[in-house]
């Protein structure tokens, strides 16, 4: 019943103080939330997904079901596989690209390494010279048609009404004024090639007519449609031909002749040309002369040019049928018309032509092909350039390492050149236009590289990519052996995958020597002229167009129509394109060892060469290939060959198991590191290369993918995929705090001696830790309540039974405060053990990290015995239990009641249920150690205990021996009592020896006349009884030495001394907070080394220095020390009362303790040393800090209440220990000087009252 008691007591005040203590009660509740908040908000956004049964054909876009290439595939097979995965397959799994444009890409650099003229030995820009001296010749001069029109005009005689009609209807003329105007005009017919230069033209004159020219194909193409009916179309067409053929040497026969006169005159009074002529002032006064004054030409002239489409169709009919055929034959004698001078330069022209065509498609395709490629990304000239130059390899031992990932994502990131060119190349090789708004023409800087999500790469392409790059530019190498003759050729087909960067690469610089031939060439003097010349002749093909393309001169229409505008300008810009387009490519590709291959006689020696010269040559070696049944003198690969790849072991999966231990329910996750690291891709080069040999030609189809199968439906949580090794830590991590200030709070109590202020007034320590656990166990379950319902409905631990996970959170609880209880016994301040204890709960987890990682990393297969061992740190076991826990929600079905008992993990003999266990079992290891430390090491205050003390039976029933009737009557004679209260001086080490005894015979005679003789005193109960007590500090100070004295019940004893003199040392021994170095002391006939327990249960102490709780109340503090003492409820109230109105505190009754003045504290302090009626009262210094008038109160109350009680008291005032002491005892340096009443002691040193006085001197008088 005293248990509960006490237990109900101190349960209410640790109610109170947290009562008191919101904010502090608050945030201890939040804190261990904070992180399953954290993890409940990234579960909101890290949703589980749904998978139904995924094939080759599905919409479901996963780079796990699509065919990824080998090398065999192709270098544009491999870059798409770097295309955003948003591209659609077919059947077999395999990625299309409907808007990709790679096959045209191609041929077109298969078009251009075969035929590209810039890269034959045949050609030279200076062969295009000839061309503009052959157009002059054949185009520019028609001599036979312009030397026929010198000088010859024309005038309008017949037809006359029908234009006079005309001008009368449509012009609003009258017909005197059109017959005048008619009869007055001729036409200067020789000027039509000035007017007209679309067939007629002057050499001399074009280059100025040029620029007039509006004529356009349609013009042409509608003259012969509506000029002629189906059967002249045919023989027109007939005729241009033999016109413009080289191979026509004969004349023109009659029929011909007409139909050129008929096309000329078609052609000059065409509707366009008429209205070209009449709109233009020049013009109208070139070909039309009016010799009268009468009609004003400049009118006629406005009037005609503001006719209709209709009028002008009208006028044309009228003025071609104005002139016969035969008037156009003889005016132009076409039947003398000779082509022979033209024929013969016919054929240089077109051969020329071609030249030049094939220049202009050459330079075409270049500039396509480069404008695929973005031009911003040239760095080959910049100054320090590192791009140029191979990367510096990893050293042997990070290579061996496998932490190249982090290293292959930095080389790419710093490959300026890979983004720009990627940029330029999506759109053709997947089809999709790049997602950045990247300008290509802003030089590309570190400080705004695009990121690689811009340009539509995933991670794992990033990751994908990264480690290709960190092949290609790591200066890397794949050693082989031997290096026979036989094996050196199957590596050079192997190597053969770098053919096309190299021919590529060779193109680009073989361009950068004819692009500086070609630019120097355009800025030439005297090319401008030619080209202008080039621009004729392509205007002229437009313009006859149709007609040459209906001759049988195919091939030079074809080559006239496909030809560009020629112009400076653009030559220049498309040379220019190119140029930074090859710069591109060779700052992208330099860097590269394309011959990735190094041989060695055998084996040995390529170990060697890695181990310690592959670093300092400059070389990264990615793996090596060894064949074991080759020899260096082979001259044949055997049917079977076999070779061996060896590759750094952290590089390709572990072979410990053939699957992994852990099953979840979605397709492999790291299935793909073969392929990744490249040992896939070796094995699939060098297993062509072997088979080319054996073959003996190129085998290059099929290429070769891998793909992995499909899978049925299945829910993937990314979530618990990413946390199932983190939530084990989190969830430990969550109390540390928790964990730090329970330990905290439980030492304060100690360092404050609040504890042992408590256990004096009677408490008894069991109860003391049962209400420590209870309180914070109360608080946890709130905490773990919270915990669970955040965990479950959080959907964080959705599946498993959240009744189920309530518990082994408590469970882990229950073994979280037994540490946190067996961590505060080895420490005496709070703020130093609140540091240290959440380090040492850290450290009790590195056990269970110390286990995942070996199992999780290194694939190693932990024994249970070394689990179990793990799990004796309860942190540790609730760690692995966690990791259960979090694999059980894994596979779906939660941790329940019927599988806690089983692992998920294959092979794994330990469970979730194994660990709750070992958690109860380390809460009950904490307690026994906590309980035993505690007794045996209580720290700064508190009495130990023989380190033997459970194997004794005097701990467990509480009696030492029983006293025989002899002992007692032994101690009521007057010689027991003189030798206890006289030996004094005892050394600390005593030897009975007669020099000894003599020497104390000697010491007592000489100093018992300053110890007052108390025989008058016999019959008075002796409370306190001191015995050679003795206390050495550092084994070197006395702080008591041999202290013997007697305190009577019904009086005070005034132990005075200064400050060090052993008064507060020894009033600690008396309570129990420090024990004695030797001798001992009994109350009441109780030793205080063997019954301490009983002594404190009628027990009062006031300490030196206030230990009160801040957050009670004056009240609070009288009623829970009057619970501890047993007080009756009817007379604890009463009690209560007095002792309030006896120290002047009742009108601060509700006051807490941390709102009072000094004085206050201290007469509360003296007022609960005498509750609980207690019969033995220590008070230290109990006036100290006491205003005169309280001073007086406590005297009072002292004085009241020393009735039946044993009370010393400690003062550094005489007068108070005048005024209060029954008798004075007093100390200096530990021990006792002497000893007696007020009375005794005044006589035996007093001398009385003395009178001094001091004669007053003549006054002296001065002047």
């Amino acid at each position: 019943m005293l248990f509960l008691h006490q237990l109900k007591v101190l349960l209410w005040k640790n109610y109170i103080l947290k009562k008191r203590s919101p904010f502090v009660l608050v945030f201890e509740l939040i804190i261990p939330l904070v992180l399953f908040l954290v993890m409940t908000a990234i579960r909101k956004t890290q949703q589980a997904s749904f998978h139904p049964q995924t094939n080759y054909t599905s919409n479901f876009l996963d780079h796990t079901y699509r065919a990824t290439p080998f090398p065999s595939t192709g270098v544009f097979s491999i870059l798409q596989s770097f295309c955003p995965k948003t591209a659609p397959s077919n059947e077999q799994g395999f990625s299309i690209f409907p808007n990709g444009t790679s096959t045209d890409m191609l041929m077109t650099i298969d078009r251009i390494s075969r035929t590209n003229p810039f890269f034959t030995q045949n050609f030279s820009m200076f062969d295009i010279d000839s061309l503009p001296d052959m157009y002059e010749t054949l185009i520019d001069r028609p001599a036979f048609v312009y030397d026929s029109l010198s000088n010859l005009t024309f005038s309008f005689t017949k037809n006359l009404t029908t234009l006079c009609l005309f001008f009368v209807t449509q012009l609003n003329y009258t017909n005197e004024e059109c017959e005048h105007l008619l009869n007055n005009s001729v036409i200067n017919v020789h000027q039509i090639p000035n007017v007209s230069p679309h067939l007629f033209r002057d050499s001399q004159k074009s280059s100025q007519s040029d620029n007039e020219d509006n004529f356009d194909f349609i013009y042409y193409y509608s003259l012969l449609q509506t000029s002629f009916q189906p059967e002249e179309f045919l023989n027109v067409t007939q005729l241009i031909g033999k016109i413009i053929s080289i191979n026509s040497f004969v004349n023109l026969t009659n029929d011909e002749v007409y139909l050129l006169a008929k096309m000329i005159k078609t052609t000059v009074f065409h509707p366009k040309t008429l209205k070209e002529v009449f709109c233009s002032v020049e013009k109208f006064d070139l070909l039309f002369q009016l010799n009268s004054t009468a009609i004003n030409k400049t009118d006629l002239q406005e009037r005609l040019c503001n006719m209709t489409n209709e009028q002008y169709q009208n006028l044309s009919n009228i003025l071609m049928n104005s002139i016969s055929d035969d008037e156009l034959i003889d005016i132009l004698h076409l039947e003398h018309v000779q082509l022979s001078s033209m024929l013969f330069q016919l054929d240089d022209y077109v051969s020329q032509l071609e030249k030049y065509a094939m220049f202009e498609q050459g330079l075409k395709d270049l500039y396509e092909l480069a404008k695929l490629l973005r031009t911003n990304s040239c760095y080959i000239n910049e100054q320090n350039n590192t791009e140029a130059s191979p990367s510096a390899p990893l050293p042997p031992a990070v290579a061996l390492s496998g932490n190249v990932e982090s290293v292959a994502m930095n080389k790419l990131k710093n490959k300026k050149g890979f983004f720009p060119l990627w940029l330029g190349m999506q759109e053709a090789i997947c089809g999709v236009k790049p997602k950045t708004n990247f300008d290509s023409d802003q030089p590309i800087g570190d400080d705004h590289l695009p990121d690689l999500a811009e340009l539509g790469i995933s991670d794992n392409q990033q990751r994908q990519l990264g480690l290709l790059f960190y092949v290609l530019y790591g200066n890397s190498l794949v050693l082989y052996a031997p290096n026979s003759t036989l094996i050196d050729g199957v590596i050079s087909k192997a190597n053969s995958t770098f053919i096309l960067l190299d021919t590529i690469t060779k193109y680009a610089y073989e361009w950068r020597n004819v692009s500086n031939v070609l630019k120097t060439y355009f800025l030439a003097n005297g090319t401008e002229k030619k080209v202008d010349s080039l621009r004729r002749m392509k205007k002229f093909v437009e313009e006859f167009g149709p007609l040459l393309h209906l001759s049988s001169m195919n091939k030079l229409v074809q080559i006239l129509k496909n030809l560009s505008d020629p112009s400076i300008d653009n030559y220049m810009k498309q040379i220019t394109t190119i140029d930074k387009a090859a710069c591109s490519w060779i700052s992208l590709i330099s860097g590269i060892n394309l011959n990735v291959f190094k041989g060695f006689a055998d084996e040995n020696d390529l170990v060697e060469y890695f181990l310690h010269r592959a670093y300092h040559d400059n070389y990264t070696v990615i793996a090596s290939v060894v064949f074991t049944n080759v020899h260096l003198n082979d001259t044949k690969l055997p049917p079977n060959t076999i070779y061996k790849i060896r590759q750094n072991a952290s590089l390709t999966p572990s072979t410990k198991r053939v699957r992994d231990r852990f099953w979840v329910p979605a397709p492999a996750q790291n299935g793909f590191i073969y392929y990744d690291f490249g040992f896939s891709w070796v094995q699939e080069v060098i297993d062509r290369a072997i088979i080319d040999t054996q073959v003996g030609r190129p085998v290059i189809e099929p290429g070769l993918f891998y793909q992995e199968m499909s899978y049925p439906c299945y829910t993937y949580d990314n979530f618990l995929q990413m946390i199932q090794h983190a939530l084990p830590l989190c969830l430990t991590i969550s109390w540390v705090y928790a964990f730090a200030m329970l330990t905290q709070s439980i030492v304060y109590e100690k360092e404050v001696r609040l504890k042992e202020v408590m256990k004096i007034m009677g408490l008894n320590n069991g109860v003391h830790w049962v209400a420590w656990f209870i309180t914070i166990f109360s608080q946890t379950t709130v905490v773990m309540v919270a915990v669970t319902i955040i965990l479950h409905f959080g959907k964080v631990l959705v599946h498993s039974n959240p009744f189920l996970i309530f518990i082994i959170f408590e469970i882990y609880a229950l073994s979280t405060i037994s540490l946190a209880f067996l961590v505060s016994v080895f420490y005496s301040k709070a703020k130093i053990a609140a540091a240290c204890s959440g380090i040492i709960y850290l450290l009790t987890y590195v056990p269970c990290m110390y286990i995942s990682i070996r199992e999780d990393l290194a694939q190693d297969t932990i024994p249970k015995w070394a689990k179990m061992l793990a799990s004796l740190f309860s942190t540790s076991a609730f760690g692995m239990g966690a990791k259960y826990i979090a694999f059980y929600e894994n596979i779906g079905t939660g941790i329940q009641f019927d599988n806690i008992r089983y692992s998920p993990v294959e092979g794994d003999h330990f469970t979730c249920f194994e660990t709750v266990l070992f958690m109860l079992l380390d809460t009950l290891i904490h307690l026994i150690l906590m309980w035993y430390i505690e007794n045996v090491y209580p720290g700064t205050y508190g009495i130990p205990k023989k380190w033997y003390f459970p194997f004794t039976i005097s701990y467990w029933t509480g009696e030492i021996y029983v006293e025989s009737n002899w002992i007692k009557k032994l101690k009521k004679t007057n010689l027991y009592r003189w030798i206890i209260c006289r030996k004094r001086h005892m050394s600390y080490t005593f030897h009975w020896s007669t020099s000894s005894l003599n020497q104390m015979t000697n010491d007592f005679t000489r100093n018992q006349d300053y110890f007052e003789n108390d025989e008058h005193f016999n019959d008075q109960i002796i409370g306190v009884r001191l015995i050679n007590l003795t206390k050495i500090f550092d084994k070197k100070k006395f702080a008591v030495q041999n202290l013997s004295l007697e305190l009577r019940e019904g009086e005070i004893l005034s132990f005075l001394g200064h400050n060090g003199a052993g008064k507060t040392t020894t009033m600690s021994i008396l309570t129990g907070l420090i024990p004695a170095t030797s001798g001992t002391a009994t109350i009441y006939d109780q030793d205080i080394n063997i019954d301490m327990d009983k002594i404190r249960k009628n027990l009062g102490w006031c300490p030196q220095h206030n230990v009160l709780f801040e957050k009670l109340t004056v009240e609070e503090h009288l009623l829970f020390f009057s619970k501890l003492k047993l007080v009756q409820s009817k007379e604890m109230k009463k009690m209560i009362e007095n002792m309030l109105f006896d120290v002047g505190l009742t009108s601060k009754r509700n006051a807490t303790v941390s709102t009072l003045s000094g004085g206050m504290k201290r007469k509360l302090s003296v007022a609960m040393a005498f509750v609980g009626d207690a019969k033995t009262i220590i008070l230290d210094e109990p006036t100290a800090g006491v205003d005169p008038y309280a001073r007086r109160a406590i005297w009072e109350l002292l004085l009241k209440l020393k009735q039946g009680r044993t009370i010393l008291l400690s003062s550094h005032h005489m007068d108070e220990a005048d005024v209060l002491g029954d008798r004075i005892a007093i100390i200096s340096n530990g021990q006792l000087k002497c000893c007696g009443t007020s009375l005794f002691l005044k006589t035996t040193f007093g001398e009385g009252y003395v009178l001094t006085l001091i004669k007053k001197g003549r006054e002296m008088t001065t002047f």
